[in-house]
């Protein structure tokens, strides 16, 4: 997967479950989901997924959410 950083608003952020891990998760208006950790005491994104909001378009108020990458 790419690397890189956010380029929109960052709507959540999670921390890694492993209690002994400083590493955490984002997922931002952008599409990616992103794992951030320390590499060489530097913070960097590895872009987990894409993800994509499909609009409604036959008027019965759903809405999907479609993975682009893995």
């Amino acid at each position: 997967m790419k690397s890189g950083k956010h380029n929109d608003p960052v709507w959540q952020i999670r921390w890694d479950p492993d209690r002994n891990s400083k590493n955490f998760y984002t997922v931002s208006s952008d599409g990616k989901l992103c794992s951030w950790g320390l590499v060489k005491s530097k913070l960097e994104c590895e872009v987990i997924m894409m993800l994509k909001l499909e609009e409604d378009t036959e008027g019965d108020e759903n809405t999907t959410i479609d993975v682009l990458e893995l």
